[in-house]
């Protein structure tokens, strides 16, 4: 369906998918967080936790272009730099 301006799914469902599976394992690197007293993977959870809510902040902010793509064209610093580009262009 390419006439209908919608997002392709497959894309659609894969950013779904990287937001679903990150939230499950942060919560399973907790668990092992809060179970772990004496472990010597500390850093280790710390950095797999921070690297999987990058893939959160990531994944959603795609999305949110894919599903909302009038919120990208509506941006005024960008209208405004494509207007220069434009005076600049026409003026050479």
């Amino acid at each position: 369906m390419s006439g209908t301006g919608s997002p392709p799914l497959l894309r659609v469902l894969a950013y779904l998918t990287n937001i679903i599976v990150s939230v499950a394992m942060i919560w399973y690197l907790i668990n092992f967080f809060v179970s772990c007293s004496t472990c010597t993977a500390k850093p280790l959870i710390f950095a797999f936790f921070v690297a999987f809510c990058a893939i959160i902040v990531l994944s959603a902010l795609k999305l949110s272009g894919l599903l909302f793509p009038a919120r990208k064209k509506s941006c005024p610093v960008c209208s405004l730099i494509s207007r220069i580009v434009e005076i600049d262009l026409q003026e050479n």
